[in-house]
């Protein structure tokens, strides 16, 4: 009796329901990622020492370093809990700043890969690009990819010095992916 109480408990009050939606990766980005390091990282833990495995997996630690540029006090907040979750917080630097003065003086080692997701509104993607095409963080290896509006016009790439490398587009925005054109 006591089963078929808390079944007809259950059956009428039931559990709140909630929907969870996995984190998916842009598959574009994770692609893009894992052609800058996979050969590296694979020859670096394929040997056969582990000293030396370990010593290798140590360099490619050191090597690894994130900048994460935003003024927003919020989003500051949201960067460095989300840092602390993933035990990162030693391979980030995070700058309270305007991208632009983080670009001119603060980041002085050239960068694998930049992630933009400037507010969508203010259209600052060709300031931005702008300023990294004379800058020494970027060469033409690095890849930039630019989340922007789905109408946002990138045509202005060629005349400051890019490649679109591809362009993904989605319902409302699109990823932009650029590198620096080889200097001859």
């Amino acid at each position: 009796k006591l089963c078929e109480f808390i079944a007809k408990i259950r059956d009428e009050i039931g559990k709140p329901k909630f929907e969870y939606k996995s984190f998916e990766v842009d598959h574009d980005i994770y692609e893009e990622i894992e052609k800058e390091f996979y050969d590296r990282m694979y020859e670096d833990v394929q040997a056969v020492d582990k000293e030396v495995r370990d010593a290798n997996m140590d360099k490619i630690a050191e090597d690894v370093k994130a900048y994460f540029v935003e003024k927003d006090k919020e989003a500051i907040e949201c960067i460095t809990e989300n840092l602390k979750k993933c035990r990162f917080t030693d391979k980030a630097i995070v700058l309270k700043q305007d991208v632009s003065a983080a670009v001119m003086s603060s980041i002085h080692e050239c960068a694998d890969i930049i992630f933009m997701d400037p507010p969508y509104d203010l259209q600052i993607e060709k300031k931005i690009l702008d300023l990294l095409a004379s800058s020494s963080i970027i060469n033409s290896d690095s890849v930039i990819i630019v989340e922007a509006k789905l109408n946002n016009d990138f045509s202005y790439a060629d005349e400051l010095g890019y490649i679109i490398v591809k362009e993904k587009l989605y319902k409302t925005n699109k990823h932009v992916f650029l590198q620096k054109k080889p200097t001859a």
